[in-house]
């Protein structure tokens, strides 16, 4: 949107984070605000490496295919810009093997490309454009003190910040928390007088170890990801992805204190312990390139703003300041994505009607709360079927445990099936797609006849024919 052929919604916009959510967020604000600031914590990278403040980027991510379509659409070309930096572009059926639930994912052509790579190789290419952009100024090594309000305490004005050995004050007509795990929002809020919001929690002591070894040259494999998903009672996993550099990215989680190791031995040994012996026979020989790193998350976390009786004009939460998700399940970045889109949206609408700001928090934390809520059902669901996760556990939750169940297996053995699958967790679609007629129909076929599913197992191996 060209800057003089839209109505602005005011002279300054603030961004508390630099990450992914909070880089996206200033390029979402910049088409609205004669300026944005974004307010950084950590001191610039140099390049693409893993920053202090996201210690979840030494570890295995994906930007899935909803979050591909709308970076690219805000950042036009930078696909093809990662992709000729050596990111790589995977269809999600096919270049992608999956061991989950006892089983082999059948191999298909998906039709969509997800986007593979390190975290701090996207978020740097998402950086480099965001700093590109004329009207933001992102203030590193600064932290955010303070909420600026007015007398009454009804509006956010602006907020105090340090660093660099100085404090000052900047105003704004806006202000967006992307702070993350680390935000200080509620306390802010009850501080000013409101109630602070409920947090909804399922506690699961996950942990990633991570390294990094050297892609073979002369390897045969046909894949860019591998995954191995545990079914309970088994706590572990393991992802392999391959990432620019002609580098892979080993990722072996474990919850509830069954964490890998960090010491050589300590790491190969978790990988063999997995119920099928790939992750293990292809890193045994590989020339690792990093010792292994771990990386904790004790739980998947909801602060539900939108359930709060009145929110202050003038300040919205985004990212993983509302909702941190178990990352097992590869939905963060892109949730994080589709919430801000959402905010897109109602200030597009308010640009258009020439509506101005008020009432902006209370609507944007209940559409991003609608945004999330297919995420935190799919990933809490799972994790609650363990005895020994923390978390509410609502009227009804064990029969759907009990369909999810069915589902996953379904698509073990369905081809078609599978694809819906991926649309969902991609989420490509909504919920409404188990109906589906390749899901349900199906689904319920098998509820009724449960086809032994040994005999018609996908050979992981094999690539399927294009389309």
């Amino acid at each position: 949107m060209a800057q003089s052929d839209k109505h602005l919604l005011g002279t300054h916009a603030i961004v508390i984070g630099g990450s992914i959510a909070g880089l996206v967020a200033a390029r979402i604000l910049s088409d609205y605000f004669s300026k944005v600031t974004v307010v950084e914590r950590d001191k610039r990278p140099d390049g693409p490496v893993a920053r202090k403040g996201a210690p979840q980027a030494n570890h295995a991510h994906l930007l899935l295919g909803a979050a591909n379509a709308e970076i690219e659409r805000m950042y036009p070309g930078i696909v093809k810009e990662l992709e000729s930096a050596g990111a790589l572009l995977l269809d999600s059926g096919a270049d992608a093997v999956l061991y989950h639930y006892t089983a082999w994912k059948p191999r298909f052509y998906a039709g969509f490309q997800t986007i593979g790579g390190s975290r701090p190789f996207l978020e740097w290419h998402i950086r480099q454009r965001t700093e590109a952009i004329t009207n933001i100024e992102i203030r590193y090594e600064h932290v955010g003190e303070n909420l600026l309000t007015n007398a009454e305490r009804t509006r956010v004005t602006g907020i105090e910040i340090k660093g660099q050995g100085t404090e000052s004050r900047l105003d704004a007509d806006l202000i967006v928390d992307a702070a993350g795990r680390g935000t200080r929002a509620p306390r802010w809020l009850e501080a000013l007088g409101y109630e602070r919001p409920f947090e909804q929690a399922v506690q699961v002591d996950l942990a990633y170890t991570s390294r990094l070894y050297e892609r073979p040259a002369n390897t045969s494999i046909d894949w860019k990801v591998l995954a191995v998903y545990a079914k309970l009672p088994a706590q572990r996993g393991a992802f392999i992805f391959e990432i620019e550099g002609n580098r892979w990215i080993v990722s072996l989680p474990g919850y509830f204190k069954d964490h890998c190791p960090t010491d050589e031995q300590g790491f190969l040994d978790f990988a063999r312990s997995l119920p099928v012996p790939d992750i293990y026979e292809i890193i045994r020989n590989a020339k690792p390139l990093t010792d292994p790193i771990t990386h904790k998350i004790p739980s998947s976390r909801w602060f539900r703003y939108e359930k709060m009786k009145r929110l202050p004009e003038g300040y919205v939460m985004v990212g993983d300041s509302v909702v941190s998700l178990n990352p097992l399940y590869g939905q963060g970045m892109l949730v994080a994505i589709r919430g801000l889109v959402v905010f897109e949206s109602l200030l597009a609408e308010r640009a258009r009607k020439r509506s101005g700001l008020d009432g902006l928090p209370a609507i944007s934390q209940k559409k991003i709360a609608n945004a999330i809520l297919p995420a935190w059902l799919l990933s809490t669901t799972m994790d609650l079927q363990s005895p020994q996760a923390v978390g509410h556990r609502p009227a009804g939750l064990g029969a759907v445990q009990r369909i999810l169940g069915e589902i996953i297996e379904l698509t073990n053995v369905d081809r078609e099936a599978c694809r819906v699958f991926y649309d969902l967790l991609h989420m490509r679609r909504g919920p409404e797609a188990i109906l589906d007629r390749r899901m349900f129909l199906p689904l319920v076929a098998n509820s009724v006849r449960r086809a032994p599913a040994s005999t018609k197992l996908a050979d992981p191996k094999r690539m399927p024919s294009h389309p």
